[in-house]
């Protein structure tokens, strides 16, 4: 239907509409406006329009009635609504006009604007109607002239807006919805019709009595109904397989395709999308480019597929097509070939019932034969039960069980499985068979399934408490997933060798207790659904004599474990007294594994010890290093193990005190890297951990294992055992490890003392040296002397250019040597190992540096390839808080650990930093004393430059004498003002280069308050450039600097911003502040859209008496707000382009200053110092007074 159709019809419902409110609308005007003739001469008498008007509304109603009667044409109720709507309104509109917008006439005339949406005409005509009407009331009121706006007026006009509003509003409201309803019915006419015409359908197929004159009717229908070239119908039988009953094809096909449609026969489990309609129940559209067999139907056009449901469930499937149109039906017509599916699928179902119903009668006589069979097996499974309840030992109720199987069911043999203690796994506990072979009995008695996830179908079948019957066990040895489950499943097969069996859970008040697993070892095995169902009978009938039998072997066997127990406690007892009359550790460990190795097979062990703080398990003595490299025994004595309960296996065997074995360990399968490491070096296959416990305390833990060999094999029982004997010997193993202990103690602190020694006289040495040179030899040679070092190197700190600086010793090779880049690196997190150490302050060791490299630098790639190092090691070069460089070691003969050798290097590097430091400072003094140098020399300058500022402040303070007047005396004081400034900066500048160094004073400061007050002093210059200023803080908590100095330094950068931006035109300048945190750093940015810095200055921007484009500079801000920023252990750097702009960024570390900084304890500590020395010195100068 097109869209003037549909404007057509919805007007003709407006006419019907209006043609019925007409007559009462013009009997109302015809009376309406004549109460008011004599009102309107008595309020206005000057105004006899009113009266024509409202006589108007009486004439044109009378002639409007004789319209309706006597004149017919199309749309009159509308066209004679709209004028009598528009005289009306638009004379309301007028007299309110022409009143001076009275408050009477005025209600009246919004009254009448408020019913303009209840015609029933167009929108566009109300539209009009209130234009018009408002149009109308507006040049009456000019003509009439506008009153004067009181506050009733002003009440009233208010009132008459909200009602032109209103009116406005409800006309789209109402029209919409006057517009919605016409569709509505509309639509409604329309199912109307469609279900008419369905039920005529319906009425003839009800009337058919034959299958396929449905058909026809049906094929007819979609041909005139929907259009249809081609359908086909497909029915569904009882072993859920779908084949083509009739089909309706388009003569244009091929003899092939004909074929193929005709004979589409299809299981619903393999083909996906008949399946999909199947279980879901909702129509499908097939395309004809399906390239896979499961999903296409006809393999031409689109078909869409339809279920035929009767009685809730699918009976088979409509396929219609249009081979004229590719994209399928629309949505109308899915609808309507679903309802005409419903129609059909009744009188279909009811002839496939009749056609069962005779199935029925043939199935009723084989039902009583079976229930016959039913009674004789009820009787043999009641005898056999009896016989079962009889008996008291297992083996014989599973003997008689297997006897009767056998007879019954053919079954070749017999397995009951029993849950373990745990409920965890499944296990053999007696195997019967006959002709079955001797290696498929003996994987049947060593059967163990683990019932979880793992354990595969006997898991599955255990849990959901339901037998399930494997008729040929090629399908399940096919599948090749590598899933745990499925070759569990696939070594069961394997193992048992039949080529059927059976898994029946036995089932005791709802919960499983065991399963029989039956086997047949031919080929002719059949278990129908009856005989499932009689030997789940059997099953659930037997489980309670089984679960009886079962506690009576259970009783048997704890008793037996108690005699065992007693025995094993008092052989226990006296091997505990041969451990405890040993003399040495290693005596008692031998001992220990020597009883372990003749009772249980265990071979190697390894004693570990809880450290003072309880926080590491660390390596006593072990008997796995024999074949081992001194390197490996030296990394496994390192190996320190977390404690924690949730930081690795072994913290967790401590915390809960319980033993753990791996029968089958892998490294990935460990928490911790220590344990990982630990099982990778030996390359175990299985593990138990025994903590040891004395009195009510842990200390330590010992592990038993038999080394790459073999694996460790230990029942749960022999577990226990061990872990028991460990109990006993546990006290006596700590004795001795403590004298262990202490022995090694003393030895180490021997060796320690004479380290200590010799370094300190290498200290006495190297203090006696003054040169930079001489210092890093003396180290090279004491590092190479003590540490047995192959390669040796120093990284300086260049704090200034925030880069570490390579130094090779003489007679290596030079830098060069290591690549075309330059031997420095930036300090950030490019550094890799050496910001690690400079971040950290703590040794580092990478023992594999190839295991490292994606966190090594450039610098240690180059050495790696050039020298071919294996290791790499770091110590910090630390003076006061501050890593002035750090020592590189590689080629060491033995690993450094926690012991003396690791103190003996930090020492050494300790005293390496002070001599290092002292021979920089030593440099700094000399070029302080060259800056003092340079101060003199700069002097005769800043005397010209002191001098120019001082005789302008001189002629304006002469002039501002005389009478000049207010505002030019205002503006010498304000250039007195600015030359002093000048004159205070440029002292500032000399000040702070003369003084070379700071004492810091921390407090603490918030940075968007810090800017603010920063920019207040330099706001009328910013106003007076017309220079914007944009700032951005995200940083949100308080930093710690030295608020004068740092103001000083930010300051600087602000005068230089606010200098170069006068240089360019005034719509580009711009100043932007930004503070934020980064890691644990504050940065502080400073950008400018000025010209930017020329290259040339670029590099010697931080030298002394560098200046650009200023005038009346020093040349020393940007060196001072360096040097300040240095301080605060921060940086400066400068990015600058003539595009751009320059843009300097601060960043200074986050804690600085803080109470857990240590540069802030230092700081404090040495202003308390002060504060006390000064506290001393005026006490002393009181005491000298009196």
């Amino acid at each position: 239907m097109t869209r003037s159709s549909g404007m057509e019809n919805f007007l003709e419902t407006l006419n019907r509409e209006c043609e019925r409110l007409l007559p009462f609308a013009l009997a109302v005007g015809l009376l309406a406006w004549l109460p008011y003739v004599r009102l309107d001469s008595r309020l206005h008498p000057d105004l006899s329009v009113l009266t024509w008007l409202r006589f108007g509304l009486t004439a044109l109603s009378l002639i409007l009635i004789f319209a309706r009667l006597f004149a017919n044409f199309r749309y009159r109720a509308l066209i004679l609504g709209t004028v009598f709507l528009l005289f009306l309104e638009v004379a309301a509109g007028v007299i309110a006009g022409l009143t001076g917008a009275d408050s009477v006439y005025l209600g009246g005339f919004a009254l009448l604007l408020l019913i303009i949406p209840l015609a029933p005409l167009p929108a566009p005509v109300l539209y009009s109607t209130i234009g018009f009407s408002i149009l109308g009331f507006g040049v009456s009121l000019a003509f009439r002239g506008l009153p004067e706006l009181d506050l009733e007026s002003a009440y009233s006009r208010n009132n008459f807006l909200m009602a032109v509003l209103l009116s406005a509003v409800f006309t789209y409201m109402i029209g919409g919805w006057r517009r919605r309803n016409w569709q509505r019915a509309n639509d409604l006419q329309q199912a109307r019709t469609d279900l008419q015409q369905l039920n005529d359908f319906s009425r003839r197929v009800s009337f058919s009595n034959r299958l396929p004159a449905i058909v026809d009717e049906v094929f007819r229908y979609v041909t005139e109904r929907h259009g249809c070239d081609a359908a086909v119908i497909m029915f569904v039988d009882a072993q859920e397989t779908v084949a083509v009953y009739s089909d309706l094809l388009p003569e244009n096909l091929t003899r092939e395709q004909v074929s193929a449609v005709r004979s589409f026969r299809t299981s619903l489990n393999s083909h996906r999308t008949l399946s999909r309609i199947y279980n879901e129940r909702f129509p499908v559209t097939v395309t004809a480019d399906v390239t896979n067999s499961d999903d296409a139907l006809f393999g031409f056009g689109t078909f869409l597929c339809l279920p035929l449901i009767a009685d809730n469930r699918v009976i088979g499937f409509l396929a219609v097509c249009d081979t004229r149109r590719p994209e399928g039906p629309s949505v109308t017509e899915i609808n309507g070939l679903q309802m005409l599916c419903r129609q059909i699928a009744g009188a279909i179902y009811q002839h496939r019932l009749l056609h069962e119903a005779r199935l029925a009668e043939r199935q009723a006589h084989s039902e009583r034969e079976r229930a016959e069979e039913l009674r004789q097996e009820t009787e043999d499974i009641g005898a056999l039960i009896k016989q079962i309840n009889e008996q008291r030992s297992l083996s014989a109720i599973i003997r008689d069980l297997f006897t009767f199987l056998e007879r019954r069911f053919r079954f070749s043999g017999l397995a009951l499985l029993t849950v373990d203690d745990r409920q965890n796994r499944l296990r053999s506990a007696e195997v019967f068979g006959t002709h079955v072979p001797e290696a498929a009995l003996q994987y049947a008695r060593t059967l163990d399934v683990p019932l979880d996830a793992t354990g595969g179908t006997l898991s599955r079948v255990f849990h959901r408490k339901r037998a399930i019957f494997f008729r040929e066990k090629r399908t399940v040895v096919a599948d090749t997933r590598a899933t745990r489950a499925h070759r569990q499943d696939r070594a069961l097969l394997e193992g048992l060798q039949a080529a059927s069996f059976l898994m029946l859970p036995l089932v005791m008040r709802e919960e499983p207790i065991g399963m029989l697993l039956m086997t047949d070892y031919s080929d002719r095995m059949h278990l129908s659904r009856e005989d499932k169902s009689a030997l789940e009978r059997i099953g659930n009938q037997i489980a309670g004599a089984v679960h009886t039998a079962l506690l009576l072997e259970e009783l048997r066997t704890q008793q037996q474990n108690v005699k065992e127990a007693r025995r094993q406690i008092e052989y226990m007892s006296l091997v505990a007294r041969h451990i405890s009359e040993a003399s040495q550790l290693d005596e008692a460990l031998s001992i220990v594994i020597n009883h372990l190795s003749e009772a249980f097979g265990i071979q190697h062990f390894a004693l570990y010890r809880l450290s003072p703080d309880r926080n590491w398990l660390e390596l006593v003595r072990e008997n796995l290093t024999a074949n081992a490299t001194p390197e490996e025994k030296v990394e496994l004595y390192d190996l320190r193990i977390p404690a924690g309960p949730n930081a690795s296996i072994q913290g967790a065997v401590c915390a809960t005190r319980t033993a753990r074995y791996f029968r089958r360990i892998r490294a990935r399968n460990l928490k911790a890297s220590a344990e990982q490491r630990f099982v990778e070096l030996f390359g175990m296959h299985s593990l138990l951990m025994v903590p040891l416990v004395r009195g009510n305390e842990t200390i330590g833990a010992i592990h038993f294992t038999n080394g790459p060999v073999a694996p460790l094999t230990l029942s749960r029982n022999q577990v226990e055992a061990v872990t028991r004997f460990c109990d006993y010997v546990a006290g006596s193993l700590h004795t001795f490890a403590l004298l262990k202990e202490m022995e090694s103690s003393r030895r180490r602190s021997e060796n320690l003392r004479s380290d200590l020694i010799r370094l300190n006289n290498f200290a006495r040495e190297l203090n006696a040296l003054n040169g930079y040179g001489e210092v890093v030899a003396s180290i090279y040679d004491y590092a190479r002397l003590s540490f047995k070092a192959k390669h040796i190197w120093l990284v300086m700190v260049d704090s200034g250019a925030r880069r570490f600086r390579l130094e090779l010793p003489t007679g290596d090779e030079s830098p060069a040597v290591l690549g075309e880049r330059p031997a420095t690196i930036p300090l950030d997190k490019s550094a890799g190992l050496q910001f690690q150490v400079y971040r950290r302050r703590r040794l580092l060791h990478a023992r594999k540096a190839a295991r490292f490299s994606r966190f090594l630098s450039e610098i240690d790639r180059q050495l790696v390839e050039t020298f071919d190092l294996e290791d790499l090691l770091y110590a910090p070069l630390v003076v006061q808080n501050r890593v002035v460089g750090m020592l590189g070691l590689s080629g060491l003969p033995v690993p450094i650990s926690r012991s003396n050798q690791r103190i003996h290097l930090e020492a050494f590097s300790e005293q390496a930093a002070s001599a290092l430091d002292r021979t920089q400072l030593a440099a700094r003094s000399a070029a302080d004393r060259r800056r003092m140098a340079q101060v003199g020399e700069m002097a005769a300058g800043i005397v010209h430059d002191l001098k120019n500022p001082m005789t302008t402040i001189k002629a304006y303070a002469e002039m501002s004498d005389s009478d000049v007047g207010r505002e030019r005396r205002r503006k010498y004081l304000e250039t007195i003002g600015k030359e002093v400034d000048r004159l205070v900066d440029m002292s500032y500048d000399i000040l702070e280069f003369a003084k070379g160094n700071y004492t810091l004073e921390f407090t603490s400061c918030e940075l968007d308050r810090f800017v603010h007050d920063l920019l207040e002093p330099v706001q009328p210059d910013l106003e007076k450039h017309g220079i914007k200023v944009e700032l951005s803080f995200d940083q949100q908590r308080p930093v710690f600097l030295d608020r004068a100095r740092f103001r000083r330094a930010v300051s600087n950068l602000v005068s230089n911003a606010i200098d170069a931006l006068t240089r360019v035109p005034r719509a580009r300048r711009r100043l932007t502040l930004t503070a934020r945190t980064a890691d644990a750093w504050v940065e502080l940015r400073c950008r400018d859209t000025g010209p930017g810095l020329p290259e040339s200055v670029q590099q010697n921007l931080y030298e002394e008496f560098v200046t650009h484009g200023k005038e009346g500079g020093t040349g020393l801000g940007l060196s001072i707000a360096k040097s300040i920023v240095e301080a605060h252990r921060g940086f400066l750097s400068c990015e600058s382009s003539s595009a751009d702009g320059t843009e300097f960024l601060i960043r200074i570390p986050a804690d600085l200053g803080t109470e857990d900084s240590p540069a802030s304890k230092s700081d404090m500590e040495r202003r308390a110092r002060e504060r006390r020395q000064r506290k001393d010195r005026r006490r002393a100068v009181a005491t000298s007074t009196e």
